[in-house]
C-alpha cells in the first residue's frame, strides 16, 4: 500500500503541511469539518520570520506579503495612555537581522493563501468532521460525522487546541496501555489569562503609531493597522484564578459583551478608549489562552501537530509560526522515513519520538516567553511594573532584539528544499557551525569547583607550608605587587569588554564598575568573577543567536582610552627598569599603577552619563544597527585592545619574572607570603578559566575536535609559564573572539580581512 497521511484539520498547521507533503511526493487527505476551507473567525495572526522563510520554500510568501501589513514601528504607552517610547527600528531590525518582518492580516488569508498554492485541490475535504479513530495493523482508520471513511498510514491531528485526534489518542492509549497518559500530562493544560481579540474599522487615533501596546494591571492591549483600513486588536485580560484542563471556562457572547463594557473606559492612547475600538469592531471573540506542550505528542500512528500538541500565550505571535515550524519538521521525517522505505511501525514510532525530542523543548521555550512576556505587559507585580514602564520605558530597542532573536533564529526549515534566497545578517541556527545545547548542570558545578580549588589552594598551602624565615629583600614583595598591578590590567579590561556583552545586560555582569571598586581584592573578587561567568553562560543562547559583538563606538573607545590612561605608568615603569631593586622606587611605581586603574574605574563612571543622541545618530543607528549587533564591526578595535593586553602583560612577565627570579625567590617568607599566595591565587584561577573557555567551546563545537582542544590546553599551559597568565588570558580571549565569530555562519573570510593584521599577529602569539 502507498505510503498516505490523513491530515485531520484544515488549521495553518494542517493546510501548511499539506504544501509540504504535495511538494515532497508524499500521498495525504486532509479533512476539515468546516463546511469551507478558510472560515472567518474573527482571528489575525502574526506572520514572524521563522514562519515566514518556510513559507517562503513553499512559493506563499510573496502572496501573504501583498495581503498583509509590516509592523514597522512599535509604541509603549503606559496605564494613562502616555506614550513611553516608540521603536522606530523593529521593522528595520527585524528585516536586518533575518530578510523578513513581522507582517499582520487575517488567519484566515494564510490558509485561503496555502489553499490557492495547492496544485491537486481534490485531496482537501470539509464538511468531514472526524470523531473516531481506529488502528488496523499497518493501517489507521478515521470515520466522520457523516459515516465517511478514510484509511491512511498515519494520522495527523492539526485540530487545534479542542484537538478531538488528542482525545481519540488518549482514549486508545488508555484503553491499551493504562496509565500511559498520566495525570501530569491531563494537568498540564491550565490557563491563566483570557483573550478578547478582534478586527475594527479604520481608527484615526493610531494613524500616527500604525503598531503599539498598552500596560494596564492584570491586562494589556495590543494593536496593529491592517490592510485595507482594518485594525487588528488583542485585549488580554489576567483571569481570577488559574484553571486546569476541563475547568478552563468556555466563554460566551455574554461574557464577552460584559468584559468589554466593563473595560470600555481603559484609556488607550490620547482620544481613545478601548470601548470606541469595541463599538467598531468588524469581527470579536473573547476566548480562554490554553498553555501547554505535552509530554506525548504521539502513539503509535498518531501524531499531534500545531496546538493539538503546543499552545502558548498569543501575545508573541509565535503560536501560528511555531506551528509551521512543527509541520516542517514533521514533513521532513516523514520524507525521509518513504525514501528509506522504512515505513513499518517501529520506523513510524521512531521518527515520531525524534519529532517531539526536537520540538518539545523549542516549543516550551517559546511558550514561556511568551508567558513572561505577558506577565510583564500587564504588570502583573510591583517588580514587574517598575521594570516595564521605568526601566523598559527608557531604553531603546537594543536590549529587547537579542531576546527576539533567541525567539526567531532557532527556528527551523525544509531540509530537502532550496533554502530561501532572502538573507538577513544573522544566519540561522541551522546553519551555523556550533551544536547549541545548555551546558549540563553537573559540568557547570565541576568547573565553578575547580575554580574555587584553583583558587584557595595556594592560600591553604601558604598557611600550613609557609617557611618561617626572614624576608632577605625588601623590595621582592614590592615586585610582586607591581607585577600584579600591571597582570591587572588585562583582567580589568576583560571586566569592562564583557560588560559591553548584550548577553550580560541586567546580569551581575552587566557592569564592571563593582568589581574595579573591589580590584584591590583581586585575588578573591577575580574568581568571584569567573564563577559568574561560568554560572550565566551555561544557556545555549549564550553563543547564538546572542551578538557576540559589543558596539563598535564603545570598542573603539575602549582601545583608545585605556591605551592613553596606561600611557603614563607605562613610560615611568619603563624609564624606572634601572631602579626596581630600590623598594622605594618600586613601590612609588606600585602606587602609579594603582592611581592609573582608579582612573579606568573613573572613566566607567562617566560612561554612566547617557550621552544626547541626535536626529543624526538616531538615523545612522537605524541604518547600522543589525550590522554592529552581529556583525564584525568591533573586531579590529578588539584586536588593538587584546594586543595592547598581550604586549604589556607579556613584557611584565618575561622582564620583571626572569631578571628577578632570584630576589623573587628569596622574598617567600612571612612577610611576602601573602603576596606569594595572592598571586598564585590568581594564576592558578586564570589558568582554569582559560581552560574552561576551551573545552567550552569545543563543547558547543566551535573548537571542532579533540585535538584542536588539546593543542589549546597546552598552549594555555605553555602560555602561561612563558608570557604569564595575563597575556595569556588576553590571547586567549581574543581566539575566542574570533573562533565565535567564525563559528557563527559564512562570513570568515570577509572578516578576516576586515580583522586586519593585529588578529593574525595576536593569533601567532598565542
Amino acid at each position: 500500500m502507498t505510503f498516505k497521511v490523513l491530515i485531520v484539520g484544515g488549521s495553518i498547521a494542517g493546510m501548511a503541511l499539506a504544501n509540504m507533503l504535495e511538494t515532497y511526493g508524499i500521498a495525504y487527505e486532509l479533512l476539515e469539518k468546516h463546511a469551507v476551507i478558510a472560515p472567518q473567525l474573527g482571528a489575525s495572526i502574526a506572520l514572524l520570520p521563522n514562519g515566514f522563510r518556510i513559507l517562503d520554500q513553499i512559493g506563499v510568501c510573496e502572496v501573504i506579503e501583498r495581503l498583509s501589513v509590516a509592523m514597522d514601528s512599535m509604541a509603549r504607552f503606559d496605564p494613562r495612555g502616555r506614550r513611553l517610547r516608540v521603536y522606530d527600528e523593529y521593522g528595520y531590525y527585524l528585516e536586518g537581522m533575518t530578510g523578513y518582518k513581522m507582517r499582520f492580516l487575517d488567519r484566515q488569508q494564510v490558509i485561503q493563501a496555502l489553499y490557492d498554492n495547492l496544485k491537486d485541490k481534490s485531496k482537501i475535504h470539509t464538511s468531514c468532521e472526524v470523531i473516531k479513530v481506529e488502528f488496523l495493523g499497518s493501517e489507521v482508520k478515521v470515520e466522520t460525522t457523516d459515516g465517511s471513511e478514510f484509511t491512511g498510514s498515519i494520522v495527523v491531528g492539526a485540530d487545534g487546541v479542542h484537538s478531538r485526534m488528542r482525545q481519540e489518542m488518549w482514549r486508545i492509549a488508555d484503553a491499551e496501555i493504562p496509565g500511559f497518559i498520566s495525570d501530569r500530562e491531563r494537568k498540564s493544560i491550565t490557563c491563566t489569562y483570557s483573550c478578547l481579540f478582534g478586527i475594527s474599522d479604520s481608527l484615526e487615533a493610531i494613524e500616527k503609531d500604525p503598531g503599539f501596546k498598552v500596560f494596564k494591571k492584570h491586562r494589556s492591549y495590543l494593536f496593529q493597522a491592517g490592510p485595507d483600513g482594518k485594525t487588528y486588536w488583542f485585549a488580554f485580560f489576567k483571569n481570577e484564578t488559574r484553571t486546569v484542563g476541563p475547568d478552563i471556562p468556555r466563554y460566551t457572547v455574554d461574557d464577552e459583551k460584559t468584559l468589554a463594557a466593563r473595560t470600555a473606559d481603559d484609556v488607550l492612547c490620547e482620544g481613545l478608549t478601548f470601548g470606541e475600538v469595541y463599538v467598531r469592531r468588524l469581527y470579536s471573540v473573547l476566548v480562554p489562552l490554553e498553555e501547554y506542550v505535552l509530554d506525548r505528542c504521539f502513539y503509535k500512528r498518531v501524531v499531534l501537530l500545531g496546538d493539538s500538541f503546543h499552545k502558548m500565550n498569543p501575545i508573541t505571535g509565535q503560536g501560528g509560526n511555531s506551528a509551521i515550524e512543527s509541520a516542517a519538521q514533521l514533513a521532513d521525517l516523514l520524507l525521509e522515513l518513504v525514501q528509506r522505505n522504512a515505513l513499518d511501525g517501529d520506523s513510524i514510532q521512531h521518527a515520531f519520538a525524534k519529532f517531539q525530542r526536537v520540538r518539545k523543548p523549542r516549543t516550551e521555550r517559546l511558550m514561556e516567553a511568551a508567558r513572561s512576556t505577558q506577565q510583564l505587559d500587564s504588570l502583573d507585580n510591583p517588580f514587574l511594573k517598575v521594570i516595564n514602564l521605568q526601566v523598559m520605558g527608557n531604553l531603546g530597542i537594543e536590549p529587547i532584539i537579542p531576546r527576539i532573536a533567541e525567539a526567531l533564529i532557532p527556528g527551523c526549515r525544509l531540509r530537502y528544499l532550496p533554502p530561501p534566497k532572502r538573507r538577513g545578517i544573522v544566519a540561522w541556527e541551522d546553519e551555523v557551525k556550533m551544536t547549541l545545547e545548555d551546558r549540563p548542570v553537573a559540568a557547570t558545578v565541576v568547573w565553578i569547583l575547580l575554580i574555587l580549588v584553583a583558587a584557595l589552594a595556594p592560600c591553604i598551602l601558604k598557611r600550613y607550608a609557609a617557611p618561617a624565615v626572614v624576608d632577605t629583600s625588601p623590595a621582592g614583595s614590592s615586585l610582586l605587587q607591581l607585577y600584579a598591578a600591571i597582570s591587572a590590567v588585562a583582567i580589568h579590561g576583560l571586566w569592562m569588554i564583557e560588560s559591553y556583552r548584550r548577553s550580560f545586560w541586567f546580569s551581575p555582569l552587566g557592569s564592571a564598575i563593582p568589581f574595579l571598586l573591589a580590584a584591590q581584592f583581586f585575588s578573591v573578587v577575580t574568581p568571584i568573577y569567573f564563577i559568574l561567568h561560568i554560572a550565566l553562560s551555561r544557556d545555549k543562547m549564550f553563543y547564538y543567536p546572542c551578538p557576540r559583538a559589543i558596539e563598535p563606538d564603545v570598542a573603539k573607545a575602549l582601545a583608545t582610552g585605556l591605551a592613553c590612561i596606561y600611557f603614563v605608568p607605562i613610560v615611568q615603569t619603563v624609564s624606572s627598569l634601572g631602579e626596581l631593586t630600590h623598594d622605594g622606587s618600586v613601590s612609588a611605581l606600585v602606587r602609579a599603577w594603582n592611581m592609573t586603574h582608579f582612573g579606568v574605574l573613573c572613566r566607567e563612571l562617566f560612561s554612566l552619563i547617557p550621552a544626547r543622541t541626535t536626529t543624526e545618530t538616531s538615523a545612522r543607528t537605524r541604518k547600522d544597527g543589525p550590522k554592529e549587533m552581529f556583525g564584525a564591526l568591533d573586531m579590529p578595535s578588539l584586536a588593538r585592545l587584546y594586543a595592547f593586553f598581550f604586549a604589556v602583560t607579556s613584557v611584565a612577565h618575561v622582564v620583571f619574572i626572569s631578571k628577578y627570579t632570584y630576589a623573587l625567590r628569596n622574598t617567600y617568607s612571612l612577610t611576602g607570603a601573602d603576596d606569594i599566595a595572592n598571586l598564585s591565587s590568581l594564576s592558578l584561577t586564570i589558568l582554569t578559566w582559560c581552560l574552561f573557555t576551551a573545552w567550552d567551546l569545543r563543547r558547543v563545537n566551535i573548537v571542532e575536535n579533540d585535538i584542536l582542544l588539546r593543542r589549546a590546553w597546552l598552549a594555555v599551559v605553555i602560555g602561561s609559564a612563558v608570557v604569564g597568565p595575563a597575556a595569556t588570558l588576553a590571547a586567549t580571549w581574543w581566539w575566542r573572539e574570533r573562533e565565535m565569530e567564525r563559528a557563527r555562519g559564512g562570513k570568515k573570510t570577509q572578516q578576516e580581512s576586515e580583522w586586519g593584521w593585529e588578529g593574525k599577529e595576536m593569533n601567532r602569539a598565542y
